[in-house]
């Protein structure tokens, strides 16, 4: 099977400097800014920003006004400084107690693919050849205040991301073998960026990447792909820069590849799979494989260290583009970012003893792709799966909210789930367990705030599972699923219908289940109105009817059913200042063992 390995990690930083100086005038001050080079290499390489000897940098006002017009800086001092392990230093002369932004641009001025206007912003041409590192460019942006003998530290860094392909050596060298000498290679990427602007750091437009046959970079690309703090080897077939956001690392971009011979008339075309490749700023897009021969099969993943303080591996997305399994492996993650393991073309995916370790936003099998609830696009099976005790880790947003999976239900559905499992699911032999959260609690809309729950696995949307033979510790299927539990064990179950549904969310727990406790609740984005007595009440309409349909079968074990969540028609409940109502259709069979259900607020023991 081919594998195509897909890794996005921090690119190394050269920062850029100049020198200008003059005396300070009457209540003036100098400010000295002390521009420093971050993972600074020392021997040349491809990427090591040593092409940059072109500095240019402009001053602007707190109302974005030019103070000093654009300069450009070639000196040769300057420019061997930048290199330098210890950066160099420029002073700039400004009026006392003024609050000022200093833009700076740093690129290879041979280079013409950048247009750099006056007032700091830059567009780019993508036409041009490959692996072309005469376009590695840095930028940075820095507001001061100006006070006596201020300092300002100043670290330039990339607008672009990097996107690399590399070949597994044997791979490259069966090419060799076989009389095609691989020497070229180009890069179509769709619909990139074309400008940003220095001040804010913003980009925008938008244009095709066309970079032309170029001699591929002599270097071995080094990727540490399995995480064990080694590199691994692989043959440096393609090199790119391209403009990114680094406020959104979730853009991902159609790629195409070529690769040829010096005359350019053997061409091996890579295509397949790269519809929906990952990039942002600063980090670097491994693709890393079998990819010059094999069959069509790709396993494509991320795995970002992004730069500063904190280092993080993982991020993955694994985009297969035929039936593919994936067996024997191991994934430590260590990121904010989802992993996700899809499929191009809905095929059949499986992963088989392959356990999962560490901390993740969340892991998705299957990705959302904008299609109707009616679809259920992939078919996963899981085969001995195992993850113990991953933290969730969630993105604290502007609201003061940290992002996880579901936050628009409320009062019960604040979720922050390890597992996403979309499509038709078959689990067997797996153990998932023990995952905790960073994210507490969260604030609704109506400034209540909730406990966010955190489950090991979640079926959403129409999905379709059946689990046999696992162990999870707290499970949750919603919004018109179908599942069937036999010969489990389980901590937690909660199984609800959520808005806009055209049929009941169905869960069959069947024989050889142990299960600690299921929890029913119905409908939570359905209508609502403000009853008479001040408080919020769910209302009886065509969106409201849907409620979870539970069987459970003779065989099965059950310390507590409770049916004490959403109500309708039979019961209601009071939380806080709303009051919810539902009607779960719940059939127990003769041979099921129940300790305890809780209805209307009423615990029973089924035979006393």
């Amino acid at each position: 099977m081919k594998k195509i390995l897909l890794i996005i990690a921090a690119i190394s930083i050269i920062a850029s400097c100049s020198k200008h100086e003059s005396s300070p005038g009457y209540g003036d001050s100098s400010v000295n800014l002390s521009l420093q080079l971050e993972n600074c290499l020392n021997t040349k390489a491809i990427a090591d920003g040593k092409s940059v000897d072109q500095l240019m940098y402009a001053v602007f006002d707190d109302e974005g006004k030019i103070i000093i017009e654009k300069a450009i800086n070639e000196n040769e001092h300057a420019i061997n400084a930048l290199h330098s392990a210890n950066g160099y230093n420029m002073s700039i002369t400004l009026p006392m107690g003024h609050t000022y932004t200093t833009v700076f641009w740093a690129q290879n001025k041979s280079c013409k693919a950048y247009t750099v206007s006056e007032d700091m912003n830059v567009t780019v041409d993508y036409n041009g050849i490959n692996n072309d590192e005469t376009r590695d460019a840095f930028f940075a942006s820095v507001t001061f205040k100006v006070e006596k003998g201020k300092t300002v530290n100043v670290m330039l860094r990339r607008p672009f991301a990097q996107i690399n392909v590399g070949s597994y050596p044997f791979d490259y060298e069966h090419v060799l073998n076989a009389n095609m000498k691989i020497a070229k290679s180009n890069a179509t990427i769709y619909k990139v960026p074309n400008a940003i602007n220095l001040l804010d750091g913003t980009v925008s437009g938008e244009a095709d990447v066309l970079y032309t046959f170029n001699y591929m970079p002599e270097e071995d690309l080094l990727v540490d792909v399995d995480e064990n703090k080694e590199n691994e080897v692989y043959k440096w077939l393609s090199m790119s820069y391209i403009l990114a956001d680094v406020k959104d690392r979730s853009t991902v971009y159609q790629m195409e590849f070529q690769f040829a011979d010096s005359t350019e008339t053997d061409i091996i075309d890579f295509n397949s799979g790269l519809g929906s490749v990952p990039a942002a700023r600063n980090w670097r897009t491994n693709i890393v494989g079998q990819i010059l021969t094999g069959q069509m099969d790709f396993n494509i993943k991320i795995d970002p260290i992004f730069y500063g303080d904190t280092i993080n591996s993982a991020g993955l997305y694994y985009n297969f583009s035929q039936d593919t399994h994936v067996k024997d492996k191991s994934f430590a993650f260590n990121t904010k970012e989802w992993a996700t393991f899809t499929t191009e073309n809905n095929n059949l995916l499986t992963l088989e003893n392959v356990e999962f370790s560490g901390k993740i936003g969340q892991i998705a099998i299957g990705e959302y792709r904008g299609k109707t609830v009616n679809d259920v696009p992939y078919t996963n099976v899981l085969k001995n799966v195992t993850a113990k005790d991953i933290k969730l880790l969630s993105y604290l947003k502007s609201d003061g909210n940290y992002q996880i999976a579901i936050t628009n239900v409320e009062p019960l559905d604040y979720m922050s789930l390890l597992f996403y499992l979309r499509g038709k699911v078959t689990m067997e032999d797996c153990e998932i367990t023990g995952t905790t959260s960073v994210a507490e609690t969260y604030k609704d809309y109506y400034k209540d705030i909730h406990d966010v729950l955190t489950y090991d696995c979640g079926f959403p949307n129409y999905s379709d599972f059946t689990i046999n033979n696992c162990t999870i510790g707290r499970l949750y299927s919603w919004s018109h699923v179908k599942g069937t539990i036999t010969n489990s064990k389980i901590d937690y179950v909660r199984c609800s219908t959520h808005n806009q549904t055209e049929k009941n969310s169905q869960l069959i727990i069947g024989e050889g289940c142990e299960i600690n406790e299921i929890f029913i609740s119905s409908s939570g984005l359905a209508k609502s109105k403000i009853g008479d007595d001040g408080k919020r009440h769910w209302v009886d309409s065509d969106e409201n009817k849907w409620a979870p349909s539970i069987v459970i079968k003779a065989g099965a074990k059950v310390k507590l059913l409770d049916m004490n969540g959403r109500g309708r028609y039979n019961w209601s409940v009071v939380s806080g200042n709303r009051v919810y109502e539902s009607n779960p259709d719940v059939i127990i069979e003769e041979g099921a063992i129940i300790e305890q259900i809780i209805n209307e607020d009423k615990s029973y023991v089924p035979g006393a």
